[in-house]
């Protein structure tokens, strides 16, 4: 009897052995095309404080302490050659919002958000309407678009290596400074910029085996000009600090994912400028911390 329990014994662990060793060809990217459709579940909290000073003349301060939880759905409208996203629209069906820990309505059920990437910048809009400031940074923060020179996330996160769980493999540098670059953010180098990508797991997403992944990126920099800054004005020090874990179904042909995301920015900038016919010098310190969760079904 003890030997016919050791023989048992020795059977599942062998079992549970090879399912250990199991590879995983990983595909992050998942092509899309236009008329796709989702539903979408996300919540997203954001606080952040920029201090702007000309000269000796007082600070201004803007600070953003915000939330919000919606349910819609998105649709694509475009798609790169490569088969990211462009343009998209996103109906919201509920959705609550909190702005300095209050109740607020920058959104309401119905509101359609609209984004495209037009002439190498983003292009949005709420209702056919420019954004408010409080909109525009939530939106920021929680949706994105790409243009053709955008390289997909197989190319910047993945590995042509099949793996195990437990694997770990380093982000691809130069394409991701490259895409920073790209996105406005001149001067940024390979080097700046690290991270690694991990397999954490299999798991179950819309009813399908998935595999949960781990992403950690560190940027720390200097000299770079930033998006929309004008060109005199240059960061003294950028930091950033990012990781998330993605769910992606095990199929290559799977499209639901879900993304839990955090993001910690630090920068300070300067520089001197043209102000009202006189030069002065303008210091720029930001603040900035979001964290979002974000669950795509295809609707089928």
């Amino acid at each position: 009897m003890t030997s016919l329990r050791l023989l048992i014994a020795i059977f599942f662990c062998t079992l549970l052995s090879v399912r250990a060793e199991d590879t995983y060809e990983v595909r992050v990217h998942r092509p899309a095309k236009a008329g796709d459709r989702f539903r979408i579940a996300a919540k997203i909290a954001i606080e952040s404080e920029t201090t702007t000073t000309f000269d000796k003349e007082d600070a201004d301060v803007e600070k953003v302490n915000a939330a919000c939880k919606l349910t819609g759905e998105l649709t694509v409208v475009d798609v790169t050659r490569k088969g990211i996203v462009s343009e998209l629209k996103l109906k919201i069906a509920e959705v609550e919002c909190m702005n300095e820990g209050v109740k607020a309505d920058f959104f309401k059920s119905g509101d359609v958000i609209h984004l495209r990437h037009e002439d190498d910048d983003k292009i949005v809009e709420v209702n056919g309407d420019e954004p408010d400031e409080l909109q525009g940074v939530v939106i920021d923060d929680l949706l994105s678009v790409a243009g053709e020179s955008e390289p997909n996330d197989d190319e910047v996160y993945g590995t042509k290596e099949k793996v195990v769980i437990g694997a770990e493999w380093p982000m691809n540098s130069a394409l991701a400074a490259k895409s920073w670059n790209d996105e406005g953010f001149a001067g940024m180098k390979p080097g700046d910029i690290k991270g690694t990508t991990k397999l954490v797991e299999t798991t179950t997403l819309d009813g399908q085996a998935a595999l949960r992944f781990r992403g950690e990126m560190k940027i720390n920099c200097s000299g770079v000009k930033m998006p929309r800054d004008r060109d005199e004005i240059k960061t003294k020090r950028f930091t950033m600090e990012a990781s998330d874990d993605t769910e992606i179904p095990v199929d290559p042909k799977g499209t639901a994912c879900l993304v839990k995301l955090q993001v910690k920015i630090e920068s300070e900038s300067g520089g001197k400028i043209e102000r009202e016919g006189e030069t002065v010098k303008v210091k720029i310190k930001t603040r900035h911390r979001y964290a979002y969760e974000i669950a795509e079904t295809p609707v089928k």
